[in-house]
């Protein structure tokens, strides 16, 4: 049996000729993944599920509230590595399937100098913070199996339809006739298979100030240079492994891409402390602006049964844009419990549907999508409230800590609960080191679909995803 084998690989000139641009590299999703934050930093402040927005002295500050960077009284160095692990588990057309992984990666580094303004009794300290914090992290594997999918992206590519650019891919890679706009598998019935892996994060270089005023408040602001990078491999395969289509044996479709980003911020934090016990701080964080760069690629291979012959085209793409992530606000309360600990719960509101891109284009394609996608945004996307809590108690020179967070989910439509985090850690204090130990244990289900597809019903994955991250800090006092 003689096999034909088409390879098409598409990157953005071939779209810009095509007239439909590479504008398909940006998406809700993407808008929403580099939107979305989460508690990292400092391993006691991951302890306590980064709960730390009224307590202060400690680095992950300058990422959340800067004013507790004032409470500082000496010098710190602190190094913070950790070992992060993440599992899938993924449900579609009556298949399970579980993958998992694991990357060692650093979550925080920061300088901290202290100083107090001589003949001045109202400032105690006017304190300076450099470093980085971890904010997301994109490292992630999953495999997707449907033995019998009731639909085929062949149908998807016949939808597109001829003049568009995956209706275009469909017809050359043999996967949709030319003549009657016909795909291959037009009932489904295929097997499919369908690999991601992701890799990077979302770090965040730090530079903050934070003052204490008479021990009753701190004021603090920070400047913040955010550092995306994001890596993504799709392989999606349709195989005729029936033999239910005589002409068909099977195709993969490649998509790969790496977005580079680097952004701006600003951020601004009070504490207010009435009492010796009562600490009550606020927050706001600017919308981060960042400037991104994709290289990325697509590839179709199709084998077809009857024929030997090969054709083939190679060449990559890059694509330059900007995103404008919305606005954060977090209040918090805390209580000192003398020398025995502290507890403390913060609460932030972030509205994800008002996330923008901007692809700084005066072409009429590129302002119409642009307007397409921000449109879209606002639709599936809402506000969100994100409750963290957790406390620590002292004994001696041990430290115990707890905490949960719950990040209410993005969605404007779907009444699903958010990622939720089970922390806890303990710590060691001498006089000028310490040592602290956290472990997070992060879950939440997500929806996925492969492709879309008008007037049909496309099986929906659901995937539950579990993630754990151990946290080691060290840090010197001087």
């Amino acid at each position: 049996m003689a096999t034909r084998i088409l390879f098409l690989t598409a990157i953005s000139f071939c779209l810009i000729a095509l007239n439909i641009s590479n504008l398909s590299a940006q998406s809700a999703t993407d808008a929403l993944r580099y939107s979305e934050t989460t508690f990292g930093g400092t391993a006691r402040s991951m302890a306590v599920a980064g709960a730390f927005g009224a307590i202060g002295a400690d680095f992950s500050t300058a990422a959340n509230n800067p004013s507790g960077i004032g409470l500082y009284r000496r010098n710190e160095l602190s190094f913070t590595p950790s070992i992060f692990t993440n599992a899938n588990e993924v449900q579609y057309v009556n298949s399970t399937q579980n993958q998992s992984g694991t990357r060692f990666n650093f979550t925080s580094m920061g300088y901290v100098f202290s100083r107090q303004p001589q003949n001045n009794l109202d400032w105690q300290n006017v304190n300076i913070a450099i470093g980085f914090n971890r904010l997301a992290n994109y490292n992630s594997n999953r495999t997707m199996y449907g033995p019998e999918a009731p639909t085929s992206m062949t149908q998807f590519f016949a939808q597109q339809g001829k003049g568009s650019y995956y209706g275009d891919l469909g017809i050359a890679a043999g996967l949709v006739t030319a003549t009657n706009n016909q795909p291959l598998a037009p009932q489904g019935g295929l097997y499919q298979l369908e690999r991601m892996e992701n890799s990077g994060g979302h770090d965040e270089l730090n530079l903050a100030v934070g003052a204490n005023y008479r021990n009753n408040l701190l004021i603090g602001a920070s400047l913040n240079i955010p550092l995306i990078n994001y890596k993504n491999q799709l392989l999606f395969t349709e195989d005729d492994k029936y033999n239910k289509f005589g002409n068909f044996s099977h195709f993969n479709l490649l998509d790969e891409i790496h977005a580079s980003g680097t952004g701006i911020n600003a951020k601004f934090g009070a504490t207010f402390i009435p009492t010796n016990y009562l600490r009550i701080g606020v927050a706001a964080h600017t919308p981060t602006y960042i400037s991104f760069e994709d290289v990325y690629s697509t590839s179709l291979t199709t084998h077809l049964d009857n024929s030997n012959d090969t054709y083939g085209d190679d060449d990559y793409g890059i694509y330059t844009y900007a995103l404008v992530t919305p606005w954060r606000v977090t209040g918090s309360l805390g209580s000192i419990l003398g020398k025995n600990g502290f507890v403390n719960a913060d609460i932030e509101f972030v509205n994800y549907g008002s996330t923008r891109y901007n692809f700084n284009s005066s072409d009429a394609n590129e302002i119409e999508y642009e307007n397409f996608i921000n449109s879209q945004i606002e639709t599936a996307y809402g506000s969100a409230v994100n409750i963290k809590v957790g406390g620590e108690l002292a004994l001696n020179m041990l430290r115990l800590r707890a905490g949960y967070a719950l990040y209410g989910s993005p969605f404007k439509n779907l009444n699903k609960q958010g990622r939720q985090n089970i922390t806890g850690g303990i710590g060691l204090r001498g006089k000028n080191i310490y040592a602290d130990l956290a472990l997070v244990h992060s879950f939440y289900e997500r929806y996925y679909q492969p492709y879309n597809l008008e007037n049909i019903t496309v099986p929906t994955a659901v995937i539950n995803t579990t993630n754990n991250n151990a946290v080691l800090t060290v840090g010197f006092t001087f």
